[in-house]
C-alpha cells in the first residue's frame, strides 16, 4: 500500500483546529521571530485554507503575503515576507 501524508508530517502540522488556524496561531509568531528582515515564510495548506492563512500572516505583520497554486489550479501554499 502507498505511503500517505501522515507518515512523513507530524499530526499537529495537520491539525488546524475547527477554524482552519489553530496550527498558523502557534506556529507563525516563532516562525517569524526567526527569519531576518526580508526574509521569507512558506507554509503548506490544505483546499480552501489559503485566503484564511494569508490573513493571519497580514495580521501577525507580513508583508508581501501571495498565495501559490498547485498544478489543479488549487491555492496550496502562503507565503509571506518579514517587513
Amino acid at each position: 500500500s502507498g505511503r500517505g501524508v501522515t507518515q512523513y508530517v507530524p499530526p499537529v502540522a495537520l491539525d488546524w483546529g475547527k477554524d482552519g488556524l489553530d496550527c498558523g496561531r502557534r506556529m507563525f509568531p516563532d516562525g517569524l521571530e526567526c527569519l531576518t528582515p526580508g526574509g521569507a515564510l512558506l507554509c503548506g495548506v490544505g483546499a480552501g485554507r489559503a485566503p484564511k492563512v494569508a490573513d493571519l500572516l497580514r495580521n501577525k505583520g507580513c508583508g508581501d503575503v501571495s498565495m501559490l497554486s498547485d498544478y489543479g489550479g488549487v491555492e496550496r501554499v502562503v507565503k509571506g515576507r518579514k517587513p
